[in-house]
């Protein structure tokens, strides 16, 4: 499904997020939605957390665990750190724990969480609501609220 929203062939998704650095996830000039079923640690949660509806089934886990093996997550620290605040970011990377969909709507990790039975139903109502709005407005929209938040308060509203 995620595939098929960004408009890539099945499989060349992953190969083009490799590729490009995972910090422009932002500048794709398209809506992206991140679906889980079950996993996201470290590099997806690094995927998964800039410029994304994130939604989750109830059964998902979600973790930083390189601390658990002698290693710092430190790329995924910074989507992380920009996106859920510093005390449940520093949580997460600190003692590697994994946490369940309900703690991760909780410190808005993601935008929600359904039963495994209800999450493509609930991404594809999703995917076309967004779908049925103006792509040009979206595209100057998306663009002007990433632009704002490099500024401060006052040069954003100019």
């Amino acid at each position: 499904m995620y595939t098929q929203l960004v408009g890539l062939p099945q499989g060349d998704w992953m190969k083009h997020m490799f590729r490009e650095d995972s910090a422009q996830v932002h500048m794709i000039e398209m809506i992206t939605l991140f679906w889980l079923f079950f996993l996201a640690a470290a590099f997806v949660i690094q995927l998964q957390v800039p410029d994304t509806n994130a939604i989750a089934s109830d059964a998902s886990k979600f973790a930083t665990p390189g601390v658990n093996i002698g290693l710092f997550c430190s790329t995924p620290m910074v989507a992380l750190s920009r996106n859920v605040s510093h005390k449940h970011s520093m949580k997460m990377l600190l003692t590697g724990d994994m946490i369940d969909a309900s703690e991760a709507r909780r410190i808005a990790l993601i935008n929600e969480y359904v039963s495994s039975g209800n999450l493509t139903k609930t991404v594809t109502d999703l995917a076309e609501k967004i779908g049925s709005k103006s792509s040009a407005v979206i595209r100057i929209g998306k663009e002007a609220f990433y632009k704002q938040t490099l500024l401060n308060l006052d040069e954003a509203y100019e």
